[in-house]
């Protein structure tokens, strides 16, 4: 998780600040290659929980998701892996952008935007 983090903001200090649909990348990055990628994604969610806003443990601090970037990532863990990295690959530098809202992602990404006002609070 902490490699992903640090691939998609570019530093470590940049990665603990991450809010915006990069954190989908991330996530994406992390889980996405794993056999069972949902049965991992609740090991690391500290709530055990694959739904809704939640804590995800990372081996420097706790990463923060939004109940928007969740739904984005659970419907990318529902698709082929190889049509996903195909999308990752062809928008690397929007999914990376600081700019680059959760619902943006998802479109990038061919998934169906979520719906609700996103914020970062858990």
């Amino acid at each position: 998780m902490g490699v992903a983090a640090v691939l998609v903001a570019g530093t470590e200090a940049r990665a603990d600040a991450l809010c915006d649909g990069r954190m989908v990348t991330v996530m994406w990055l992390a889980l996405g290659g794993d056999a069972h990628p949902l049965a991992t994604f609740h090991d690391l969610r500290l709530d055990d929980d694959v739904t809704g806003s939640g804590v995800v443990l990372a081996p420097t601090d706790p990463l923060s998701l939004t109940a928007q970037q969740t739904e984005v990532l659970r419907a990318l863990l529902d698709r082929p892996r190889a049509e996903v990295t195909a999308r990752v690959k062809a928008h690397w530098r929007d999914l990376t952008s600081p700019r680059t809202t959760t619902a943006r992602t998802a479109r990038l990404l061919g998934v169906p935007v979520p719906k609700g006002k996103e914020t970062c609070e858990v």
